[in-house]
């Protein structure tokens, strides 16, 4: 019972710091290199047929200047050429499209070899693993080296993902260009011909160009990268250096705690002017209301303005006081882990401590975590605020003076988001870092096996002394003692109010420790009981050595059960268990399985339940993730390409339609920036232009019930406003009918 016990605590333990080692390490040497392995790999792949199709082509600086000279001297003389050529008015306006095209192929190369407009994600940073490495280094200088680490990790994973995405672009070019070559046009008009022949030139040169410009940034983010990640291994190694010769003296420690409790003076000392302009606009604001009139504050009128005006104040300073007191609170959470971490590296804790520091740390990152995505989906919600506020101030026929008041409270409503909640987004992280750090080190402190020896650690001999007494001896050779009989009499009826003891103290101790967003706890629970349960049964027969054969038959039916009866269930219950041990998905990702998209809130024993954008729960048997295809959008990231189309009218300005649509998407603030949106002229329908917007949106912006299609939705209204504004006409579906005579 001793050994199965210490066993027991000692497996359960050293699986606990495995599994939280493994949710919570940085990204190792290995991953780098292995994603630097395959960038190169897939580049290769992708220069090679580049390179064929751009053999020949001229691309030195002053060839390039040349060409640009060359087409802008065609444009320049282009009346004249369409009146030579015989060119109609439609067909003038669709060959100088093209050759603006391939102008403007040409300036990008242009600029791209000179230097100018480069757009590439990240940098490299201030080589600090190249410093001289000091022999003692203090746990300030580690911090800071794992801050850099972090930021310098998440800038190779973006350049990961954007040299991807840029290879595609490559590869689109690439297809483009064979498209242009193969095409053949066919006309009995010589003239139409000639023009298309014309026209089929100039695509297929701005396709090389566009190939030649997507060629140029791959090799340019490849430097990039290549840099970033050769940095990445050098401060990894500069740190295992560090963590060798750390040194955590009490001076450093006051001196920590010296520059917090002076932060938290400075904050302290804000609060009472903050406070009086709270008042103010507190007071401006309940005059503005009372202002209003039966309108109501959503009306265009001055008062409704100079309302939204005050209440956007008022936010303002109130979002101010909450920020102080947060940070006086992260400082004054910083002291009690500064000290905590010094007692950890100084040996002052025993292992029961170091394991509450390492919990605590856990959940406090957690929290941390949530309380940051809340404060971005609330700044993510006032740019919504502040592009609607705009809309309203372009609203024809207001006065100037209502306008101002619009934009007025446009600019305070974006002075909350770049004061407080960029601000949130500086002292969430560092909070979340130090509390990283304890985590880390109470982690690597905490030793297992200690705390198992300790825990088994009793006076096990003096306890069985009266135990021992035998009351009776068997015929078979066995003795029955006062311990063999309590023991099993109470193990025995005891059973199930120990299992379930057992098992609830593994859920909320042990297992809770492994992945706390795993709501399969219950499923590994109801395991855990069983087992406990058979596990105490078997112990109270054995104790008093009643043969197991006599319980033959019981095994025969329940395998017939399950065979039969319950074949379902346990088909079920395994498929629960892979799902949770491959995790193919975890709670909160984003999925589509069957026609049903949502997030996973639940991963239990028998079924898995998906929260829909209707804010419904579907409850799936775990087989039918196993048996189908299930789509994870936030397995990798939460990026998720999303479309738009948009229909214009053949009379409309095909040019100011692209142009409209592209800053419609580029000052869309729910949409990223990387991957950059684009428009695409998708086809020649029977009554309209047809358009395609592209965009990538987050969706850890969007939990169910909310729905990502609001940026669509906002998209749209944007695109109806602008294009009435522009005169672009969005047709009705027509339909010619001649009637023979």
């Amino acid at each position: 019972m001793k050994k199965i016990f210490l066993s027991a605590i000692l497996i359960l333990a050293l699986l606990t710091k495995l599994a939280a080692a493994v949710e919570t390490r940085d990204m190792p040497s290995e991953r780098i290199e292995l994603m630097h392995s395959q960038i190169t790999s897939d580049i290769s792949q992708a220069m090679k047929p580049a390179d064929e199709q751009l053999t020949g082509l001229r691309l030195t600086s002053s060839d390039i200047s040349q060409r640009i000279s060359e087409l802008t001297a065609l444009e320049a003389a282009l009346p004249s050429n369409m009146a030579a050529w015989g060119y109609s008015h439609e067909q003038g306006e669709r060959y100088r499209h093209a050759l603006s095209e391939v102008i403007i192929a040409y300036s990008s190369y242009n600029s791209l070899i000179h230097g100018v407009n480069q757009e590439v994600i990240g940098y490299i940073s201030e080589d600090v693993s190249l410093l001289p490495m000091l022999k003692s280094p203090d746990v300030n200088m580690s911090d800071a080296l794992v801050k850099e680490i972090t930021r310098v990790s998440r800038i190779v994973d973006i350049q990961f993902f954007y040299i991807q995405g840029e290879i595609n672009t490559l590869r689109s070019c690439l297809s483009d260009i064979s498209a242009a070559e193969e095409q053949r046009y066919t006309s009995q008009d010589d003239n139409e011909s000639a023009f298309l022949h014309r026209v089929n030139m100039l695509e297929a040169e701005k396709a090389r160009m566009n190939a030649a410009v997507s060629r140029l940034q791959l090799m340019n983010q490849k430097r990039v990268f290549d840099a970033n990640v050769s940095l990445m291994l050098r401060l990894r190694k500069r740190l295992d250096y560090m963590q060798k010769n750390l040194v955590f003296s009490q001076e450093i420690l006051t001196r920590n705690i010296e520059h917090q409790e002076q932060g938290i003076k400075s904050l302290l000392g804000q609060m009472d002017s903050i406070g009086d302009s709270l008042n103010r606009a507190n007071e401006s604001l309940i005059l503005a209301k009372s202002a209003l009139g039966p309108e109501g504050a959503d009306a265009l009128t001055k008062a409704s303005a100079e309302y939204m005006l005050r209440s956007a104040e008022a936010s303002y300073w109130q979002y101010r006081v909450s920020l102080i007191h947060d940070e006086i609170a992260f400082r004054r959470e910083a002291i009690t882990t500064w000290r905590n971490r010094y007692s950890l590296f100084n040996d002052e804790l025993n292992g029961v401590k170091i394991w509450t520091l390492r919990n605590e740390a856990g959940s406090r990152m957690e929290e941390l975590q949530q309380q940051l995505n809340g404060f971005r989906a609330m700044e993510s919600a006032f740019l919504r605020n502040i592009d609607d506020i705009l809309l309203k101030a372009d609203t024809a026929g207001l006065s100037d003076d209502v306008r101002q008041l619009f934009i007025r409270a446009a600019e305070v409503n974006r002075l909350t988001v770049s004061e407080i909640f960029n601000r949130y987004e500086a002292v969430i992280p560092n909070a979340m870092l130090l509390q990283r750090r304890l985590y880390y080190e109470a982690d690597s402190r905490l030793d297992t096996l200690r705390i198992a020896e300790e825990v088994g650690s009793l006076s096990y001999e003096t306890v069985m002394a009266f135990f021992n007494i035998q009351l009776w001896q068997g015929s078979a050779g066995y003795n029955v003692t006062v311990g063999k009989l309590i023991i099993s009499i109470l193990v025995f009826l005891s059973s199930f109010f120990v299992s379930s003891l057992g098992s609830k103290w593994v859920r909320s101790r042990i297992i809770k420790r492994v992945n706390r967003k795993m709501t399969a706890i219950d499923a590994i629970q109801r395991i855990v009981f069983y087992v406990l349960w058979v596990s105490l049964a078997l112990t109270a027969l054995n104790i008093v050595k009643i043969p197991l054969t006599a319980f033959a038959f019981m095994g025969g039916a329940f395998v017939l059960g399950i065979g039969f009866g319950m074949q379902d269930i346990f088909n079920n219950l395994i498929s629960g268990f892979i799902l949770i041990f491959s995790r193919p998905f975890k709670i909160h990702d984003i999925i589509d399985i069957l026609g049903t998209q949502g997030m996973v809130i639940d991963i239990g024993s028998r079924a898995t339940t998906i929260k829909t954008w209707d804010d419904s729960d579907v409850i799936l048997p775990n087989k039918y993730f196993l048996e189908n295809e299930v789509t994870n959008w936030t397995r990798v990231d939460f990026r998720k390409r999303e479309s738009v189309d948009v229909g214009i009218s053949y009379t409309s300005n095909v040019k100011k339609a692209e142009e409209v649509l592209t800053y419609i998407v580029k000052t869309q603030p729910d949409i990223l920036k990387k991957p950059a949106p684009f428009v695409e002229l998708k086809n020649f329908g029977d009554s309209s232009i047809n358009f395609s917007v592209y965009y990538w949106i987050d969706l850890n912006l969007y939990r169910p019930p909310h729905e990502p299609l609001a940026v669509a939705n906002n998209i749209k209204r944007r695109i109806y406003a602008l294009f009435r504004l522009e005169g672009i006409e969005i047709p009705y579906p027509q339909v010619d009918v001649h009637f023979d005579k």
